[in-house]
């Protein structure tokens, strides 16, 4: 679970920063989104360790080697995201603004959660 956990955010941050060093007029779009990818990362990883400390399991979305929080922007819809940008490299800046904000909608509804949750 760990190891694809851990490849699934490099290969996201790493191929939106191979668009910003092929062009570097997506730079900018590229750095937000990889700014953007940091909260649903993020508040995914937190609330599955409290779970954890709390011995909460979620078997809804089948057994997982962790709690498996859901949101907007999951694994799914990132790679459906990245192979768009690839197939269609001139959406590259609409695509990561769009994507980025529903990154942050899901950084919301899961701290949201956690609050909900855990307060």
């Amino acid at each position: 679970g760990v190891l694809d956990i851990v490849c699934d955010f490099i290969v996201y941050g790493g191929l939106v920063f191979a668009f910003a060093v092929y062009d570097a007029g997506k730079a900018r779009s590229a750095a937000f989104l990889i700014f953007c990818f940091i909260g649903p990362i993020s508040s995914f990883l937190a609330y599955a360790i409290i779970a954890a400390k709390k011995g909460i399991n979620n078997n809804i979305r089948g057994v997982k080697s962790f709690y498996y929080l859901g949101g907007i922007c999951e694994g799914t819809e990132t790679s459906l995201i990245l192979i768009l940008m690839c197939l269609f490299p001139d959406t590259f800046d609409i695509i990561s603004i769009v994507y980025g904000f529903l990154c942050i909608l899901t950084t919301i509804g899961r701290s949201y959660a956690a609050y909900i949750d855990f307060a």
